[in-house]
């Protein structure tokens, strides 16, 4: 049996994304390399705790933002 991938259309801070249907959030990071400590996601509105990214599977038409966290005084 061939283990077939689909793609899926997201959409990660207004822009649209392509990538498989088995990717995670985690990965969707790794892929943009961003630094994960430094960020905070939302999906479809909800945001996602970092310890639930890598078990986070994207669906097709997901809506992905993606903030950065800023320190400062």
């Amino acid at each position: 049996m061939t283990n077939v991938k689909t793609s899926i259309r997201i959409n990660v801070n207004g822009k649209p994304w392509v990538c498989f249907s088995n990717t995670t959030l985690n990965e969707l990071i790794n892929n943009l390399r961003l630094d994960k400590s430094l960020i905070a996601i939302e999906r479809n509105k909800k945001v996602v705790s970092p310890s639930l990214w890598s078990k986070t599977y994207l669906d097709n038409d997901d809506t992905i933002e993606i903030i950065a966290i800023v320190g400062g005084g």
